[in-house]
C-alpha cells in the first residue's frame, strides 16, 4: 500500500511517501522517507519597442524536452511591449540552483527569437526581460529581484534603475532634484547604467504622505538635460521596487522630458 501525506509550509512542500517492504519471514513496519521539494519565482517583461509585436515566453527544466512551441504551453502569452506578467509560482528549484531554459517568439509564431539559460535557486524571485538590439534582433537577459529580509530597515524602500532604452549612453536617475539629487546608478562598484543593464538597489528613507520623483540623466553630465521623469510616488516601506526606461519615442509626446507636470500621462519610465 502507498499513502501520500503532501504538507505545505509557506514556499516548502514536503512530500512524505510511506513505502511498505516485504521481508521474507515476516512483516516490517513501513518507513516514510521525506523529501523536501522547494520553488522560485519568476515574471517576464517585454522592452521590445516594435509597433504590433506581441510576444510568447516559454521555459522549461535542463533534461526535459522542450514543450511543443504553441501558445497554450507558455508561460507569457501575448505579452506586449511595456508590459509585465505575474511571477509564475511553484516553479521546482533546488538551493544551489537549478537550470531552466528559455525560449521567447512573436505571439502565434514556432519561430524562436530570444533563447538561453537561467539558474533559479529556491526562495528567490527573477525577472526575465526581453529587448532587441536593432530591428528584430531580439535578445533576453534575467536578473535577480530582491525579497526583503527578515531584519531590513522597514522605514526605507529599496529602489533599482535598469536602462532598457536601445541607442542611450549611460544614464543616472537623481531622485527629487535633477541636478542635486541622490543618485541610482551604480553597477558593480561603477557609476552608469548602460542599456540593457540594472543598478543596484538604493534605500530611501519613506515616511506617511512622502512621495518621490525620479529624473534620468546622463551619467555625468545632469547639465545636458532630463532624459525622462516619473513624479509623484509613493511606496510601501520595507519593499523592493524597480524604475525601467524605455521611452520608445515614436509613441511619446514631443514635449515629455521638458514639460514639468506631476501627472503620469506625461511620464516615460514605468514602476514595477
Amino acid at each position: 500500500m502507498h499513502q501520500n501525506l503532501r504538507l505545505t509550509l509557506a514556499n516548502r512542500l514536503i512530500i512524505a511517501p510511506a513505502v511498505a517492504l516485504l521481508v521474507l519471514g515476516g512483516c516490517q513496519a513501513n518507513t516514510v522517507d521525506y523529501s523536501v521539494q522547494d520553488f522560485a519565482n519568476v515574471r517576464i517583461m517585454n522592452f521590445a519597442p516594435l509597433q504590433a509585436v506581441n510576444m510568447d515566453v516559454y521555459f522549461w527544466q535542463d533534461g526535459q524536452s522542450r514543450p511543443a512551441l504553441v501558445q497554450t504551453n507558455a508561460q507569457a502569452k501575448s505579452l506586449r511591449y511595456g508590459g509585465g506578467a505575474v511571477y509564475t509560482t511553484g516553479i521546482p528549484a533546488a538551493q544551489g540552483g537549478t537550470l531552466y531554459h528559455y525560449a521567447a517568439c512573436i505571439t502565434t509564431t514556432p519561430k524562436i527569437d530570444a533563447e538561453g539559460t537561467m539558474t533559479l535557486a529556491a526562495g528567490k524571485k527573477y525577472t526575465l526581460i526581453i529587448t532587441t538590439t536593432g530591428g528584430q534582433n531580439f535578445t533576453a537577459r534575467v536578473i535577480e529581484d530582491r525579497i526583503a529580509a527578515a531584519n531590513a530597515d522597514t522605514s526605507s524602500t529599496y529602489v533599482r534603475f535598469i536602462n532598457m532604452q536601445l541607442g542611450s549612453p549611460k544614464l543616472s536617475v537623481r531622485v527629487n532634484d535633477a541636478t542635486t539629487g541622490a543618485v541610482i546608478d551604480m553597477v558593480n562598484g561603477s557609476h552608469g547604467v548602460a542599456f540593457n543593464n540594472n543598478s543596484d538597489y538604493v534605500a530611501l528613507k519613506t515616511a506617511t504622505d512622502t512621495s518621490f520623483a525620479f529624473f534620468v540623466t546622463q551619467t555625468g553630465n545632469p547639465a545636458t538635460g532630463v532624459i525622462a521623469r516619473l513624479t509623484d510616488q509613493t511606496f510601501t516601506p520595507g519593499n523592493f521596487y524597480t524604475l525601467i526606461y524605455a521611452g520608445d519615442p515614436a509613441r511619446l509626446p514631443r514635449d515629455t522630458a521638458t514639460t514639468d507636470t506631476a501627472r503620469a500621462q506625461q511620464d516615460n519610465i514605468r514602476l514595477r
